[in-house]
């Protein structure tokens, strides 16, 4: 085959593929498997430490982290919530993962940081020691492994990294009708003395 005729098939077959890799992409779609095409399908989660252990929580429920500053007790409150802390002039409740979860408490010390989560019908905080970053998690690597979840809420967990990241389910949390502390915040706030 002479030189003229290879580049005048050339594009031609250029363009072939090319719209048999553009129609392909389309059928994927259409038929529901476009994670074959685009690859893994990630999730962005915060990482942070509470005692020995290691949580992630997506970060699209995540409003902000903040020093954890004083914490006001709230008399009466169940025993998953360490006190209320006032965010930007809103009272907001602080909650311990490890009682929240069933797991055993970790040491007595009061936490470092809290992670504020806010949906359109609630918001509180939970207490972490430490924030180790924002990363992406392909979510074929989060496994329901009820081995490793044994006596934990497993209504608030989606499940488990190969690293043993226990990844939580924030909007079953925030959907969560228990984790609303009945009390009254003016009432709650006249007995510890108000708030900074």
């Amino acid at each position: 085959m002479s030189e003229s005729l290879k580049k005048t098939v050339s594009p031609a077959a250029r363009d072939r593929e090319t719209a048999a890799s553009i129609l392909h992409e389309r059928a994927l779609r259409l038929s529901g498997h476009a994670e074959e095409m685009e690859g893994p399908v990630l999730t962005e989660v915060l990482e942070f430490g509470v005692g020995d252990a290691t949580y992630a929580i997506e970060t699209s429920l995540v409003s902000e982290v903040l020093p954890a500053g004083d914490l006001a007790p709230v008399p009466g409150a169940p025993g998953f919530v360490l006190g209320i802390v006032s965010v930007r002039g809103t009272i907001v409740s602080v909650l311990d993962l490890q009682a929240l979860l069933g797991l055993p408490e970790a040491q007595d010390t009061a936490p470092g940081m809290i992670i504020v989560l806010r949906s359109e019908s609630m918001e509180y905080s939970v207490a972490a020691d430490v924030i180790h970053g924002v990363r992406e998690l392909p979510r074929e690597q989060i496994e329901r492994a009820l081995a490793a979840l044994a006596g934990v809420r497993e209504e608030f967990v989606i499940g488990v990294t190969p690293e043993r990241v226990l990844v939580l389910d924030a909007t079953a949390m925030l959907a969560d009708p228990t984790l609303i502390v009945q009390q009254d915040v003016e009432q709650a706030a006249d007995i510890t003395g108000g708030l900074p």
